[in-house]
């Protein structure tokens, strides 16, 4: 998204899956980026991270997950990967939800019915699409991952988008 208002002309559309556009900046959220921050400091890291990422399935748990949990610890056990994933996470997002209005693209969003990352997720999705004049696509009953618990439905959804 960032790109395509810098660049115009070299993005022909965005397609966006559970977006996080916007940290938000009440107490609540300082307090969670602040415990998530520390969480993500040690070598318990992993394993918290790990039970945090089960319950982002909540409709199909994808086959490999034991795999990629494998390849989280593996990645999380080295300090300096656990600190660019810490500050990821925790990364400030200032200007980016601004530049949705001033977006010259198509835009998909598709979003699970019951991300746990959103308070409402149908209300997160239309925020951001009245901004960027998106089409939406919830996912019933997927998480914040629809692409991994409901593959089928989302590539059709962004096969549609990119055939439009």
């Amino acid at each position: 998204m960032w790109a395509a208002t810098e660049r115009p002309g070299a993005i022909d559309g965005i397609v966006m899956i559970s977006p996080h556009l916007e940290a938000g900046d009440g107490l609540r959220d300082r307090m969670l980026r602040m415990a998530l921050s520390a969480l993500m400091r040690g070598p318990w890291a992993a394993p918290l991270w790990a039970k945090q990422i089960r319950s982002w399935y909540p409709s199909n748990t994808p086959t490999d997950i034991e795999d990629e949990l494998d390849k989280l610890d593996a990645m999380l056990s080295d300090p300096a990967r656990r600190r660019a994933a810490r500050e990821t996470l925790v990364a400030d997002r200032d200007g980016v939800g601004e530049r949705l209005a001033s977006l010259d693209v198509p835009v998909a969003l598709v979003f699970g019915s019951a991300d746990g990352h959103f308070p409402d997720p149908r209300a997160e999705a239309e925020s951001i699409a009245g901004r960027a004049g998106a089409t939406i696509t919830m996912i019933e009953g997927a998480g914040h991952y629809p692409h991994a618990e409901r593959p089928d439905e989302t590539a059709a959804a962004v096969l549609d988008f990119l055939r439009r």
